[in-house]
């Protein structure tokens, strides 16, 4: 009887109607060989997201990490580099020079006259006229005034777009209202004052005749970073409070370079060098050397 070729390679025998006695074998093996693709799919796949799930394969995000360094009340030739062009050399900076030095220098970036506005304008890119911030209109202690709820701010974008946001140092956008406050306002943490002054050891403000502590800290406790706000009143008389904010700072940038998944923006709002408010004295509080 003549033989004909069964898949996979075996023999069979030809029946009378030319027809493959190994037919069904042949659909039998054809299956096994589809599950057997299958599977190996199946096995190649899950391994596949093994890996790329395991915590030594995170791909790290491309989104640059930024930081935004204020400084209050600073003129445009107190600074270490510049003054050496202009005044002999009479002020120094050094820290500040080197970034000037491997920088680029914004020579006619202007910056509005009073705290409030500047702030204004850097968190809405806008100029603080068009919202009823612009001029010399500075956010007093006991004001209910703020910046316009209308307005989006950088930080919320930044928020948006997977960063992880954070202000430190001094806030002076309006705290009448929770909604006007940093958090409310795209920020995941916040560690500084409230209004515009205070004094650098004891944390006060003085205004109206008033004195009110303004030094806190704001957190969210929930993972999605949107309900759940726990105030804290930070109440340390010791410390100079550019130490605090700095040192918080450093620690904010040390645990998020241990998380490659998510950037982060930082605002260090200073408010050196401007004196601290000493009830309407206008001495300033001398800081330790550091």
């Amino acid at each position: 009887m003549p033989l004909c070729e069964c898949c996979g390679g075996g023999v069979g025998t030809e029946t009378k109607t030319n027809s493959c006695s190994c037919k069904d074998a042949c659909t039998n093996f054809s299956n096994h060989v589809l599950i057997a693709l299958i599977v190996l799919v199946i096995v190649v796949t899950t391994v596949t997201l093994a890996i790329v799930l395991s915590p030594t394969h995170i791909a790290p995000n491309t989104s640059p990490n930024i930081v935004i360094i204020i400084a209050d009340d600073l003129g445009y030739n107190d600074l270490g580099y510049y003054n050496e062009e202009h005044n002999n050399g009479q002020i120094r900076t050094p820290y500040i020079d080197k970034l000037a030095k491997e920088s680029v220098q914004l020579r006619r970036h202007y910056a509005q006259s009073m705290c409030s506005p500047t702030r204004a304008a850097l968190m809405t890119g806008r100029y603080p006229f068009r919202y009823g911030m612009g001029g010399t209109r500075a956010i007093y202690s006991g004001s209910k005034n703020g910046l316009s709820l209308q307005e989006t701010l950088l930080p919320q974008l930044l928020k948006k777009n997977d960063y992880d946001t954070y202000l430190i140092g001094k806030w002076h956008l309006g705290f009448a209202d929770w909604a006007m406050t940093p958090l409310r306002r795209g920020f995941n943490y916040f560690l500084g004052t409230y209004g515009g002054s205070t004094t650098y050891f004891t944390h006060e403000s003085y205004y109206a005749n008033t004195v009110a502590h303004d030094l806190f800290e704001d957190s969210f406790t929930d993972e999605d970073n949107k309900t759940k706000i726990v105030h804290k009143v930070i109440t340390d008389n010791a410390t100079f409070s550019e130490l605090i904010f700095t040192d918080k700072a450093v620690e904010i940038i040390n645990n998020s370079s241990q998380d490659i998944t998510r950037p982060f923006f930082l605002v260090m709002s200073y408010m050196n060098p401007m004196p601290d408010n000493t009830n309407g004295e206008g001495s300033a509080t001398k800081p330790p050397h550091r």
